[in-house]
């Protein structure tokens, strides 16, 4: 129906001119809407570029200057041992940093004659790697001990590598270098995470330099939205990291722009419709821009995760307003929660220790002016009051002025690495103070025998100085003789292992500066250190101890001979003397019964003392031979049976058993002894002897032998209930000749005990006695068992006897 009918043709027109008006406009609205959302969406896409390309190139920048900072520690652990550090060493600490950094190909140590270590040893060529950036030489003094950017290299699989070099002086005026090699393409997807593919990111050498690694896309001119952030590190890496939106996320940005936008404007009696468009579009437009804003957020959550997922803290001073940003991580360090709030940077030099502070700033203003690398190590106030060593890294950033604006880096707690180095530093320092003041000398070679260190002493037994030692190989203190079995005995050592020399001590021979061999007590001991084996020798010189030893030689052999002439001797005068003895004796005995009745009182008498004179010095001399003899050696050696040599000794003494009543009483002897049985029978003779004739007077004696085993033989105790004697006595009664009571009372010559003594010292046993007055005696008698030969001992086994005693007996 034609709803226009009903008016005339103005009226018409008034309808249709408002309608048209309202066309134009709806269409001129539309399409300034349309614009403009283009427009927003656009500036959205650049920004969010810009900010991909920013957050990648900071997080890239951190691990470049984290991995730097990691190559200058090792480069100045080198550089402070002076290149001298064992390359077992150095490889363990080159592994340490290879294994947790993919990105890191190898690390190399090379000089002007090139590479002498790689890591690991199947690592790229140097020629094809270092370059000599800006045309400076190793030889400059003003590159030593920093870090520096090299050249680009190609590896085999066509990516590209990033080397660094770090030179350092090796303590004998030469210059070498720690070369470390980065993969690129492995660093940048380290840098971002694996499910982002909204962007294309490339790596370029320098703002319009080739590209490094990452998608050709992103360094494309004709690329819509792209960014490029540098990329910043203290040792001038000056790449140049490039985003791009993928044609995929920016159709995804580009909301479908429908056809009632444009038509609302076509009539009035769209105008509704076209109003709801708009309204739907301006929503959605608020929604596309939420997004835009949540990867914004997205982005800097992935930031933070990063700073706070890795092993060190991060920093950030606004130099200008003074304010300090500090991670979580660092906020650990020192004790304090994740959030705590910093007010100002004073937070910071606060709590550096008094003695640090002024490093520290020299540092920093070494930094802003000069440029320097800011690295220092120092100590910070732990929240608990203790200190704790950090390193701190850090760059400033410059105004166009050339003014510091602000300064961000990372901070790391040392505190286990400083101890142990020290720990180390104390260890050394006791080792040395102890062998530089050791009298005896001691030696540190290597496994070819090359003197690495030596000791004042060795001055006094060789007759070498140290410094005269060091360098040289160990032979020259062999005797020339031996030189080739010492290089025998080393190489055989090291190859199997086994060695007479290495952890024994031995006596050999060494040769002193001028020439004359040296008698030496040599111990040799082994270190390893990694691959490398390192012997130390401890050399005492033992010519006063030989020349003492000699000298005690001869004087035991000259009193041997003097003893042995003694008892010649007294051997030859005993026997000499005994024919006068004899003839005295007889003659006084014949005048005693032939011409008795002719010799008055006196005369028979005086007869009578000599007679009996004559019979003492005869026993006298005979105790003399029998003490004399008992010097000698054991004799016959025999396995016996104790309890009858006692019993013979029992016969022997018969009848002064009968006559003093006298009772013999055996316990618990051992079933058999090894020894001399003569001299055993000899010497319990005499011992029951002796307590027959000290017994009580009206009283029987009564004797008790008993055993035990003892140390390596039987200890043998004879008591009897006798007179007694004081105990300070209980030592004198085994002298020769020593009597404690006269002659007219107790007969004998006072050498009994003396040969029971001398019996059992040369068997190897002991004798002594406890007594006191009244009391009775107790004499203990250590017999050792003598060694038993290889015929003798088969017999024994033969027998399979295993007694060890018998029972008690009674005599």
């Amino acid at each position: 129906m034609d709803l226009a009918a009903p008016f005339d043709a103005r009226t018409r027109l008034g309808l249709v001119l408002p309608m048209l008006v309202v066309v134009v406009v709806g269409i001129a609205v539309t399409a300034a809407t349309a614009s403009r959302s283009q427009d927003v969406r656009q500036q959205a896409l650049e920004r969010f570029s810009q900010a991909e390309a920013n957050n990648t190139a900071r997080i890239l920048s951190l691990r470049l200057q984290q991995d730097g900072h990691a190559v200058e520690r090792m480069g100045a652990r080198l550089a402070i041992r002076g290149g001298a550090m064992p390359e077992s060493e150095w490889r363990a600490d080159a592994g340490a940093y290879l294994s947790d950094k993919p990105w890191l190909r190898a690390l190399y140590v090379a000089d002007e004659t090139g590479v002498q270590w790689v890591e690991p040893e199947g690592g790229p060529a140097m020629a094809g790697l270092v370059g000599a950036p800006g045309g400076t030489g190793m030889s400059q003094s003003d590159m030593l001990g920093r870090l520096h950017a090299g050249a680009v290299a190609r590896f085999e699989d066509g990516s590209d590598g990033m080397t660094a070099y770090y030179p350092f002086a090796d303590g004998t005026g030469g210059v070498r270098v720690l070369v470390a090699l980065f993969d690129i393409a492995a660093m940048l997807r380290a840098s971002r995470p694996a499910y982002d593919e909204d962007f294309d990111v490339a790596l370029t050498a320098s703002t319009d330099g080739p590209r490094l690694a990452g998608s050709g896309r992103a360094v494309d001119p004709g690329t819509p939205y792209g960014s490029s952030a540098p990329v910043t590190t203290s040792y001038d890496v000056g790449w140049t990291l490039h985003t791009a939106p993928t044609s995929s996320f920016v159709r995804r940005m580009q909301p479908r722009t429908g056809l009632g936008v444009w038509m609302s404007g076509i009539g009035l009696t769209l105008l509704g419709a076209s109003l709801a468009f708009m309204a739907q579009l301006a929503r959605r437009q608020a929604v596309r821009l939420a997004d835009v804003d949540a990867v914004r957020r997205t982005s800097e959550q992935r930031y933070n995760l990063v700073v706070r997922g890795m092993a060190v803290g991060v920093w950030d001073w606004g130099i200008r307003d003074n304010t300090l940003g500090w991670s979580p991580n660092a906020m650990r360090m020192l004790g304090l929660p994740p959030d705590h709030k910093v007010a100002d940077a004073g937070f910071f030099f606060d709590r550096i220790h008094p003695d640090d502070q002024p490093a520290v700033r020299e540092a920093i203003e070494a930094h802003f002016e000069m440029g320097e690398p800011y690295a220092p190590n120092f100590r910070m106030r732990h929240e608990h009051g203790h200190f704790v060593w950090c390193h701190a890294t850090g760059q400033v950033l410059l105004d166009e002025t050339g003014e510091p604006v602000r300064m961000a880096g990372s901070i790391e707690d040392i505190t286990e690495e400083r101890a142990a180095e020290e720990a180390r530093n104390r260890s050394e320092r006791r080792l040395r103070a102890v062998t530089q003041s050791a009298v005896d000398a001691v030696l540190t070679t290597n496994a070819q025998g090359i003197i690495e260190e030596a000791n004042p002493a060795c001055e006094r037994v060789f007759g070498y100085r140290p410094d005269e030692l060091v360098g040289s190989n160990i032979r020259i203190l062999t005797p020339t003789e031996h030189r080739r079995k010492h290089d025998y005995y080393i190489k055989h050592y090291i190859e199997t292992g086994d060695s007479n020399i290495v952890g024994k001590v031995r006596e050999v021979y060494g040769v002193h500066r001028d020439g004359h061999e040296i008698p030496i007590e040599l111990a040799v001991t082994e270190y390893k250190a990694g691959d490398d084996r390192i012997f130390i020798a401890t050399a005492r010189d033992l010519s006063a101890r030989k020349a003492g030893e000699a000298e005690r030689e001869a004087f035991i052999a000259r009193l041997e001979q003097t003893n042995a002439e003694l008892e010649r001797f007294n051997f030859a005068a005993s026997h000499d003397l005994r024919e006068p003895l004899r003839m005295i004796g007889n003659f006084s005995q014949m005048l005693l019964r032939k011409h008795a009745g002719q010799l008055d009182e006196n005369a028979r008498k005086a007869v009578e003392i000599c007679a009996g004179s004559a019979q003492r010095m005869q026993a006298l001399l005979d105790d003399l031979i029998s003490f004399s003899r008992a010097s000698d050696d054991l004799g016959q050696i025999e396995t016996f049976i104790p309890v009858d040599m006692i019993e013979l000794a029992r016969q022997n003494l018969a009848e002064d058993f009968e006559s003093s009543q006298a009772s013999l009483e055996t316990v618990h002897l051992p079933a058999k002894l090894r020894t001399n049985p003569t001299r055993f029978s000899r010497v319990f003779q005499n011992l029951i002897a002796n307590s027959i004739k000290y017994a009580k007077d009206g009283e029987a004696p009564k004797i008790q032998i008993s055993a035990a085993p003892y140390e390596q033989g039987w200890l043998f105790t004879l008591s009897d209930k006798g007179i007694g004697m004081r105990p300070e006595y209980c030592e004198q009664i085994f002298e020769p000749f020593k009597r404690l009571h006269p002659a007219s009372k107790y007969s004998g010559t006072g050498m009994g005990l003396a040969i029971c003594r001398k019996i059992v010292n040369n068997a190897g046993g002991r004798i002594w006695a406890e007594s006191e007055l009244g009391e009775g005696s107790r004499f203990y008698v250590y017999w050792p068992e003598a060694p038993m030969d290889t015929d003798a001992a088969a017999a024994v086994n033969m027998t399979g006897s295993d007694d060890s005693m018998t029972e008690g007996e009674s005599a």
